[in-house]
């Protein structure tokens, strides 16, 4: 079975490929367009995964709100990005942090903003995401704060 790995050098990606460890983000303050970096964090994977889950859904939950935000206008001053996953011509696949660009009807245009391990989609590359694949969502403010990051925020709760 994969496990969850975040593997992020700049900004922060979610990977699924065959790993012992998830990487935990860091809580320095990130710049203008970029998510924090990460380090390993080892742990099972059927409570991470149980726990990724939930907070997946969550986030899924709290989608319509954001959307509605970025529809109005309100997220002009932040840098959104979403969390969703790519995939090579193996059908392996990890997941990337995308900045959002546009956003019309059920279909989101961004930038990959994440290192990318696989072939394919690569850091900068403008890619469309359903908004059903959509995973997770981060609000980078401008003083550094974010809000949403409910996997990132959970794996940085995580102990060595």
């Amino acid at each position: 079975m994969n496990k969850l790995v975040l593997a992020c050098i700049g900004c922060l990606s979610l990977s699924l490929v065959s790993s012992t460890c998830l990487a935990e983000e860091t809580t320095s303050t990130p710049a203008k367009d970029q998510a924090a970096s990460d380090r390993a964090v080892h742990v099972t994977e059927a409570e991470t995964n149980k726990a990724i889950d939930k907070l997946i859904s969550q986030a899924k939950q709290g989608l319509p709100q954001v959307k509605e935000r970025y529809v109005k206008g309100l997220l002009k001053e932040q840098n959104f990005f979403i969390t969703t996953p790519i995939f090579d011509s193996a059908k392996n696949q990890e997941h990337v942090f995308v900045k959002v660009l546009a956003w019309q009807g059920d279909k989101l245009t961004g930038v990959i903003g994440s290192k990318v391990n696989l072939k394919g989609p690569q850091q900068g590359d403008k890619i469309e995401v359903n908004e059903s694949d959509v995973e997770d969502w981060t609000i980078i403010n401008k003083d550094g704060s974010q809000e949403g990051n409910l996997v990132g925020n959970y794996l940085s709760s995580l102990k060595h």
